[in-house]
């Protein structure tokens, strides 16, 4: 059972990767919440994106390479409304 609307947080983003076996259900999940907020007019009030890494694997976030990638230097990438920092 997905939480209600109302208990999610106000803004949500989520960071998944183009190779995952749960990538369906994450696409499901921000298609549901879309439509809720647009259903009941909160465009203002609540946002929620999904932000895809192509190429990237399950559970990539947490990968001791990546890990090490952030120490580096910091370069801040803007896709919209959202900013990525790479480092």
């Amino acid at each position: 059972m997905l939480s209600p609307l109302h208990i999610l947080p106000t803004r949500i983003l989520l960071i998944t990767a183009a190779i995952d076996i749960l990538l369906n259900e994450q696409r499901t999940f921000v298609r549901r919440v879309q439509n809720e907020i647009e259903e009941r007019g909160l465009n203002r009030q609540r946002t929620v994106q999904i932000l895809e890494f192509e190429g990237a694997i399950h559970g990539w976030l947490e990968c001791k390479l990546f890990l090490d990638f952030l120490s580096k230097p910091t370069l801040l990438i803007s896709f919209g409304s959202t900013i990525l920092r790479y480092r």
